[in-house]
């Protein structure tokens, strides 16, 4: 199977491969943001072999809930997309924790928590994206001793920048662990993406010294077809508002989304603080996109009052038979 021509949203990007890949690999397509989260439809299924496998717990009030989607026989991870949803079918207030692949690539897990005392009705739904295993694939992790109550920011990379890049990256996610390998507590501030690399800031909310990891999946970049990286933005506005804001983007047509990144910007590009609800795929008309909503911690609305950009970073790839 093949999951090759670089193409973006709504025009060609091979002319400008050779530039695009200096700084993003893969061709970088910027759009802004075009849907409400009320007008999402329902997650269709890739075509070709390539499959979205959804797990979801039951409801309740529990204070952290964590699932683990597997993938079929013969297939591995691409990447994955989750959402915490309240009873009455609004988002809960959870915190992702942890989101990582298993070290074979047969699997993802996730742990979303909430705040202490939250008296919400919630489940997790967590989505693996799947595939055959294809050509050149593998899990890169990169690490860094994270201190408690620092915010640190460490990148995974399946290559360095190229002119003409062999690999791709198709999606990552991060975790913080003690000396034995257990998950510590850590908050997610972070996680932008590349056509080359995965990068995670989080915030060490344990107490103790742990070690903060990056993971980035990555493949033969003759492997894919119609590779791109879609990025979506949605201007957040100053004046305070403490409102949940959702990004949304599709991938090219006939392309469908693997996984997507996501990041709060300020006026001079640095990553501020957010608290994300959710990141997940979803199709619409027959379009495959992703979605990511954020929420903006009062302190940062209140103290900055600064007008801020929600981005969100797409990997795609077209559907097509090996």
């Amino acid at each position: 199977m093949k999951m090759g021509e670089i193409k973006g949203q709504g025009w060609v990007c091979a002319s400008l491969a050779m530039f695009a890949a200096l700084a993003l690999p893969g061709c970088m397509v910027e759009s802004s943001d075009d849907m409400g989260v009320e007008e999402v439809g329902v997650l269709s299924e890739p075509l070709l072999g390539n499959q979205y496998v959804t797990v979801e717990s039951e409801y309740g009030h529990a204070s952290s809930r964590q699932l683990t989607a597997s993938c079929p026989a013969e297939k591995v991870v691409y990447g994955a997309g989750y959402t915490a949803l309240l009873d009455t079918g609004q988002l809960a207030a959870g915190t992702l924790k942890h989101f990582a692949p298993s070290a074979d690539g047969t699997s993802w897990t996730a742990n979303v928590r909430m705040p202490i005392g939250y008296k919400g009705v919630w489940k997790l739904q967590l989505t693996a994206t799947c595939a055959p295993r294809l050509s050149g694939y593998q899990i890169k992790v990169s690490e860094v001793p994270h201190a408690p109550n620092q915010s640190l920011t460490v990148k995974a990379e399946c290559a360095a920048p190229q002119r003409e890049p062999t690999v791709r990256a198709t999606g990552g996610g991060f975790g913080l662990f003690d000396s034995n390998g257990v998950p510590l507590e850590a908050t997610l501030n972070a996680m932008p993406a590349t056509g080359l690399s995965w990068s995670a800031k989080a915030h060490n909310s344990s107490g103790v010294t742990g070690t903060l990891k990056s993971y980035v999946i990555c493949v033969a970049a003759s492997a894919v077809e119609e590779y791109s990286v879609t990025a979506t933005n949605k201007v957040w506005p100053s004046g305070g508002t403490e409102d949940p804001v959702t990004v949304s983007g599709y991938c090219p047509s006939g392309s469908w989304a693997l996984s997507g990144g996501f990041q709060l910007l300020d006026q001079l590009s640095n990553t501020m603080s957010a608290t994300w609800r959710q990141s997940r795929a979803f199709s619409r008309g027959g379009a495959s996109g992703w979605l990511t909503t954020a929420y903006k911690p009062p302190s940062s609305v209140a103290s900055k009052q600064i007008p801020t950009t929600l981005k969100q970073y797409i990997l795609c790839v077209k559907n097509s038979p090996g």
